[in-house]
């Protein structure tokens, strides 16, 4: 048990109900002035995916008004949903019907799929975490077992779930992903159907029995292999009968169009980053969408668009940096790259695409004189097909190392802030790290900036000026790591500039 009153009194909040209070986290119902009631969860422990939902939402969950660090605890203060939990329905009714198991089933698969595309697999998926509200619409609640994606982990660092919906990988077997969250999903649908826990009755009839026993099974590939595809699968009763796992289907893609992580670019920087050397292309890029219409768009947007990938970055958006020219290759949802025979141009807020360079297979972008933050879209056109991937621009005015930089090769060494492979929409530097090491990193001020500033409340990081600076042309800092208890987190690194944010991801010894 903690104590919460220094967090309330230090934000001005009142307290209207204790809906949770344990030794690791605890979540309020509060008031602030005059404004009206929303929920305050505070935790020991970091939750990066209610950071991605502050910044982007996701659909079918609460959204998050604010995160931050106060008194020790990780904040999250998130709107307060109003309705019934699944739990209370079911104690009430007992079970629903096929066809109403289905509407709340579907409705959950695309909260789920929102939150996938977004990098992160809930963990916990079960009826006290499914709120019935108003319309016969659904909100998904609590992140707090969330877990990022990273396929590359053979097994989770955190052991987190309610036992009787787990899937068997989150006990340690192997690394959990969107599987497990299926296979939760259908102890929810047996629930719906049954009232009851699958171990206690498993539901019999008809084609669903199928859908529940595919979710369910022990090896994640036997599985359905995504929310969309269950959903997909859902949406038909004529599949109901083939429970093999199948292709994602693309009519329901299209349908999840404001909920995609349609794959983006990232641009390097003129300080001499290196274009990513060309490679195969992967044939399992998310399925193409038409992008968001923004306001003053061109008339050139009307009609279908297909979405623009970079090999390797699954992002939402392309980040085109002031300080100069930039280059990038580009490619078609089946794997072609975007050539000179192409027409490219972007919307002028964003900067200017000057030429393509055959020596490096890339489009050279100019973004020297736009606003930071300003976004729009690039576009590329051939034989008929249209193509746009949307675009950030970025500014760095502080940069991070891993060693100390100097002006003979400021590349050198140079940590590029970019989508966190993983974390969803989240923009930052991703580094691994042992537990039992300490990790050093250098962060710099870029040329002409006389003054750096920077601070940082993570325990597990101590900040140093670095004097003289070396060989390069302004401060630096020297900021160390540990984490002895080891486990994935992040920290943000806060300046007179900018911030950044560094994802710490824990290397696990060989064979673990």
């Amino acid at each position: 048990m903690f104590e919460v009153e220094n967090v309330l009194r230090s934000s001005g909040m009142t307290l209207e109900k204790t809906l949770s209070i344990k030794d690791d986290h605890a979540v309020l119902q509060v008031q602030r002035g005059d404004t009206g009631s929303f929920i305050l969860r505070l935790y020991r422990r970091m939750i990066p995916a209610y950071q991605v939902l502050e910044r982007y939402g996701a659909e079918g969950f609460p959204m998050v008004y604010r995160t931050y660090e106060e008194e020790g605890f990780f904040v999250v203060e998130e709107e307060l949903m109003e309705g019934t939990s699944l739990k209370d329905y079911l104690s009430e009714r007992g079970c629903v019907s096929e066809r109403r198991a289905v509407e709340i089933a579907l409705q959950v698969c695309d909260a789920l799929t929102s939150l996938h595309k977004r990098g992160f697999i809930h963990r916990d998926i079960k009826p006290e975490h499914v709120l019935l509200m108003e319309g016969n619409q659904i909100c998904l609640l609590d992140l707090d077992g969330s877990m990022t994606i990273r396929p590359e982990k053979m097994q989770d660092t955190q052991l987190i779930g309610t036992v009787v919906y787990a899937a068997p990988e989150q006990f340690g077997l192997t690394r959990s992903d969107a599987r497990s969250d299926v296979y939760a999903m259908g102890i929810l649908l047996n629930e719906l159907l049954t009232g009851v826990h699958p171990t206690v009755k498993q539901y019999r009839k008809g084609r669903l029995s199928a859908v529940i026993e595919t979710c369910t099974k022990i090896n994640p590939d036997d599985r359905y292999q995504t929310a969309e595809e269950l959903a997909d699968v859902l949406g038909d009763p004529t599949k109901y009968a083939d429970p093999a796992p199948s292709l994602i289907r693309r009519n329901r893609l299209m349908k999840l169009a404001a909920a995609s992580a349609a794959a983006t670019v990232i641009l390097a920087g003129a300080g001499g980053m290196a274009v990513n050397d060309a490679a195969e292309v992967s044939s399992k890029y998310p399925e193409a969408t038409p992008p968001v219409k923004a306001e003053g768009e061109p008339p050139a947007m009307e009609g279908e668009w297909l979405q623009l990938y970079k090999y390797e970055w699954m992002e939402d958006y392309s980040h085109v940096h002031r300080d100069g020219g930039q280059g990038a290759r580009y490619y078609t949802e089946d794997g072609t790259l975007v050539d000179g025979t192409y027409d490219v141009y972007c919307d002028p807020q964003v900067g200017v695409v000057k030429r393509w360079l055959p020596e490096s297979g890339g489009w050279d972008i100019v973004s020297q004189d736009c606003d930071a933050g300003a976004t729009g879209y690039i576009y590329a056109e051939k034989g008929g097909k249209k193509y746009a991937i949307d675009v950030l621009v970025l500014t760095e005015s502080m940069s991070a190392y891993t060693s100390l930089p100097t002006q003979v090769d400021f590349t050198q060494g140079y940590l590029q802030s970019r989508r966190i492979s993983g974390q969803g929409d989240t923009y930052g530097i991703d580094c691994t790290y042992r537990r039992d090491e300490v990790v050093t990193l250098y962060l710099a001020a870029a040329m002409g900036m006389d003054v750096l500033e920077v601070a940082c409340s993570s325990p597990m990081v101590s900040i140093e000026p670095v004097e003289p600076y070396g060989l390069w042309h302004g401060p630096v800092y020297k900021l160390t790591f540990e984490n002895p208890k080891g486990g994935d987190t992040w920290f943000t690194v806060k300046s007179n500039m900018n911030p950044l944010t560094f994802y710490m991801n824990e290397e696990l010894p060989s064979g673990q």
